[in-house]
């Protein structure tokens, strides 16, 4: 009987959809992507212009570095509910966001899968996810390309954002490798991850990837700390 009067109400008061960010209610042409217009409109998305040469890698191993929006403001402040406040529900809209971008950023590129980047399972265990392999599933679904997990953080690192260049590059000598039995014989593929940076950690996957086989290896993220 409760479930029963339960849904009549919501037929006659439906829950009305919210901003992912500043809970304001969302109009019919919103409520798929979660995020409200006004919000919208404070992001800083990239036309679709990659980047293919990274200064600050010694040696560099990506090929093409995508990311859909700035790392500044309301996007900082999603990625850290994200990742610090256990708001999962928040990969639908970064999703959607990736998704939209993905078409005017890649649209000349074909990738074989998507290869999301590794947490160490003392920082997995801590968080309980792995903000990059829930974007990586999400692309997957919308995009249809496939998802490989195939990639393992075994060394757990520091912080990069605390170190300098010199120290980022030592700091993650070593920390990735193949998940055992697996091999890449060629193909092109697509490191997806949440911000993009100096480009370290994504650079030292590509070098493991190419090693590997990999024809090609691009990047893919949802905010970037530099201009594309």
């Amino acid at each position: 009987m409760r479930r029963l009067i339960n849904g009549i109400l919501n037929l006659i008061y439906p829950e009305r959809a919210r901003c992912s960010l500043c809970k304001d209610e969302l109009i019919s042409w919103e409520i798929q992507l979660g995020i409200c217009h006004q919000c919208l409109n404070e992001m800083n998305f990239f036309a679709g212009k990659g980047l293919k040469k990274l200064p600050e890698l010694f040696e560099q191993h990506i090929d093409l570095v995508g990311s859909a929006v700035l790392y500044t403001g309301l996007i900082k402040e999603l990625i850290y509910r994200l990742k610090y406040y256990g708001e999962r529900q928040l990969i639908y809209p970064m999703v959607e966001l990736m998704v939209r971008q993905y078409y005017i950023i890649f649209k000349e590129e074909k990738w074989d899968g998507l290869i999301p980047v590794p947490l160490h399972e003392s920082r997995l265990h801590e968080r309980g996810y792995n903000q990059a392999l829930l974007l990586a599933v999400g692309l997957s679904f919308y995009l249809k390309i496939p998802c490989f997990d195939w990639v393992e953080r075994v060394k757990e690192t520091h912080p990069q954002n605390q170190l300098t260049l010199d120290q980022r590059r030592k700091n993650l000598e070593g920390a990735f490798r193949l998940k055992k039995g697996i091999e890449i014989k060629g193909g092109r593929w697509l490191i997806i991850d949440d911000i993009f940076t100096t480009g370290n950690t994504t650079n030292e996957i590509a070098k493991i990837l190419k090693e590997a086989g990999a024809e090609k290896v691009g990047v893919y993220t949802l905010a970037s700390g530099r201009m594309m």
